[in-house]
C-alpha cells in the first residue's frame, strides 16, 4: 500500500492496516506496537483503541483489551474529517 495522502484519516486507516497484517501474521507484539503508536497520534479516534482493544485480546490480555473497549466506547470520535 503506498502513501498517496496525508489526510488524518488516511494515515489513521494506514496504520491500522499495517497493523491488521500483523495481527494476521501472528506478529503480535509489533501489532500492538503499530496500534500503540495509531493511539498516540489519533486520541479521539474511536477505531484506533478499538484495533489495540483486537490486538489485546489476540494476545489474550483480557484486562488492556476490556480498557481499549472502554475508552473507544467513550471516545469523542464521532468526529468527522474535513
Amino acid at each position: 500500500m503506498s502513501c498517496t495522502s496525508t489526510r488524518p484519516e488516511y494515515i489513521e486507516d494506514l496504520f491500522n492496516a499495517t497493523g491488521y497484517s500483523f495481527l494476521r501474521d501472528k506478529k503480535l507484539k509489533e501489532a500492538i506496537g503499530v496500534f500503540k503508536f495509531n493511539v498516540k497520534m489519533h486520541t479521539k479516534a474511536s477505531s484506533t483503541y478499538d484495533s489495540l482493544g483486537e490486538g489485546y485480546a489476540a494476545m489474550r490480555d483480557k484486562k488492556l483489551a476490556k480498557e481499549s473497549y472502554e475508552i473507544q466506547s467513550n471516545s469523542t470520535r464521532k468526529i468527522q474529517w474535513p
